[in-house]
């Protein structure tokens, strides 16, 4: 049965030791307490601090990434610019060569046809 009464009617029933020793006993339960909440809060910071390095690599990478991607695709558009004026300036040469052969064709079949003419 549950003792009933004032406070002081209850600890002075108590002996002094008992209740010094449930005193110890509550804080020594208090810091222990406390010290495994300060390890789960330590744990809890270290992985919050692992992960955010994690997450500054990935964002480095990614950056070491996208460096490298801008820089191909400058290389490439580089490349087909390079291309282009190339296939314009063998166009233009092939139409050169190709109005001189004309050129020459007509003046070979002028000079047959006059060598013709003369025979």
């Amino acid at each position: 049965m549950p003792v009933v009464g004032t406070p002081s009617v209850l600890t002075s029933s108590v002996p002094q030791s008992t209740l010094r020793a449930a005193i110890q006993s509550q804080q020594e339960a208090a810091r222990s307490h406390a010290t495994a909440i300060a390890q789960i809060e330590a744990r809890q910071t270290q992985k919050v601090r692992e992960l955010e390095d994690r997450l500054r690599q990935v964002i480095a990478t990614s950056d070491a990434e996208k460096e490298r991607y801008m820089t191909e695709q400058t290389k490439l558009e580089s490349l087909v610019s390079h291309m282009d004026d190339l296939r314009q300036r063998t166009e233009s040469g092939q139409q050169e060569q190709l109005k001189a052969l004309e050129k020459l064709a007509q003046q070979r079949v002028a000079e047959e046809t006059d060598m013709r003419k003369a025979d």
